[in-house]
């Protein structure tokens, strides 16, 4: 692991972006928590990427 720029983005079934957490922000190595806020999203499947080091990584996240 390396210390980076990242983008944390909420993406629809559609692979529409419909929320952005986190743009181009600089993190250190190390464990990170962030929260989400999800109001005002309507219940379904959702997915969490985040994009690091040319690198994407993706979570399905499920709003009831």
């Amino acid at each position: 692991p390396t210390s980076t720029d990242c983008s944390l983005t909420l993406r629809d079934e559609s692979g529409r972006a419909v929320r952005t957490f986190v743009t181009n922000e600089f993190r250190a190595v190390g464990k990170h928590e962030d929260e989400l806020d999800l109001r005002g999203l309507a219940t379904g499947v959702y997915f969490l990427s985040l994009d690091h080091d040319g690198k994407t990584e993706t979570v399905k996240l499920i709003k009831q």
